[in-house]
């Protein structure tokens, strides 16, 4: 099994046009809601699969020449691992921006946001 460095990895809330600058990290979490179908008689739990969804976070190096997304935006999401492998789109809302500064560490700007819709994953 080959690993794969993240370092080129990235992602764009333009629906590919152009990707966000100093990009340090990314996570898409995929989740399916469950739902309990137990009945009397029964020892063990029946579970069924209910609603999927979908959501995520990125965090960047602080650049004044970015425009970042406003919370509540609705934006055409695209993550790359790297060219050429995997790529995962779809449409999501900004749920939240979050600035951070510290006295011995470069600024840096992070996005969470929510899937409307499907995820799409495109394997190579």
């Amino acid at each position: 099994m080959a690993c794969i460095s993240g370092k080129n990895g990235a992602l764009s809330v333009d629906g590919g046009t152009s990707n966000i600058a100093q990009l340090t990290a990314w996570t898409i979490t995929q989740n399916a809601e469950t739902i309990e179908a137990s009945y009397m008689g029964n020892d063990w739990k029946c579970i069924k699969p209910g609603n999927l969804s979908w959501e995520g976070s990125a965090e960047a190096v602080f650049d004044t020449t970015e425009t970042y997304p406003t919370v509540g935006a609705v934006v055409d999401l695209v993550a790359y691992e790297i060219a050429g492998t995997t790529t995962y789109s779809g449409s999501a809302i900004v749920t939240s921006i979050e600035t951070s500064v510290g006295v011995e560490d470069m600024i840096t700007a992070s996005l969470s946001f929510t899937g409307d819709g499907a995820l799409t994953t495109t394997a190579p």
